[in-house]
């Protein structure tokens, strides 16, 4: 994060990024606080409910120094124009929402312990509250089974929950689908909604993907057990999204097929009797 302490090279985020340095600076933070306030891991965890419409995912770091921590953020939000509050024992940075993204909220939070950051409130509240032990995911039998098939990690843990995101996916997805056949001719020429098979029996068949990496031998080693590596998990998600886009384009560019309709003949004017 030297980043944070030296200034901004040119380019569209220029601008903000020197507002963060500024206001670092101002509020006097020096790298030496950065280092000590926050720790050397982060952690990604995202959780899809049956009954939500996207997957609620935060980013945490663990905090060393809380008074450092939370000098470091005041100084940051403030210089963005965040919002403060205070519950749960932490301290809330709220970022101002235009009416473009309505269902995103950009939230940080600072407790004595963690540094929880989410694109809505609801999923860093539940971080920062956290339920008793032995109701998150160690308590998954799938998880401690499948955390096993690996070594045990020193650099890199990554575990999904493969069967339940396609189930996601598919609840998602699905509506959309059937929609703009609905609305565009052209895509049920090349695929039918209908005729896709339930999302129970693709789900039958697929299995929670884990990865770990460890440093060894001078060399870093990366393992993945699952119906797909998590390399494979990548390379699909980008084909996706690359497909939705070529999907989008086409549909911009697309034309609407104009049918000439035949000119009426115009019929021949009768010149005026002469008058006697």
């Amino acid at each position: 994060f030297d980043w944070a302490f030296e200034p901004a090279a040119s380019g569209s985020i220029a601008a903000p990024l020197q507002a963060i340095t500024n206001g670092l600076s101002s509020a006097g933070v020096t790298k030496e606080d950065w280092k000590a306030a926050f720790g050397d891991e982060i952690s990604i965890m995202a959780v899809w409910s049956a009954n939500a419409k996207l997957p609620g995912a935060v980013l945490t770091v663990a905090v060393r120094d809380s008074a450092r921590a939370k000098k470091v953020a005041g100084a940051i939000a403030s210089s963005s124009g965040w919002q403060k509050s205070s519950r749960n024992n932490a301290e809330y940075y709220s970022a101002p929402v235009s009416g473009v993204l309505t269902a995103v909220s950009p939230t940080v939070a600072i407790s004595d312990k963690l540094v929880v950051v989410g694109l809505d409130t609801a999923s860093v509240d539940r971080m920062v509250t956290q339920a008793p032990a032995g109701n998150g995911l160690g308590a998954n039998e799938n998880f401690r089974a499948t955390s096993k098939l690996v070594p045990e990690p020193q650099q890199m843990f990554s575990y999904i929950d493969l069967p339940s995101l396609y189930s996601r996916l598919d609840a998602t997805l699905r509506p959309i689908l059937q929609m703009s056949a609905a609305f565009v001719p052209g895509l049920s020429e090349r695929l039918d909604p209908n005729k896709l098979p339930q999302p129970e029996v693709i789900a039958k068949h697929l299995s929670p993907v884990v990865a770990s990496q460890s440093y060894v031998d001078d060399g870093y080693r990366s393992e993945s057990v699952g119906t797909i590596t998590i390399g494979q998990t990548a390379i699909a998600a980008g084909a996706a999204y690359a497909g939705a886009m070529i999907f989008q384009q086409n549909q911009r560019h697309k034309t609407p097929a104009i049918l000439a309709l035949p000119s009426a003949s115009p019929s021949p004017s009768t010149p005026p009797s002469p008058t006697p």
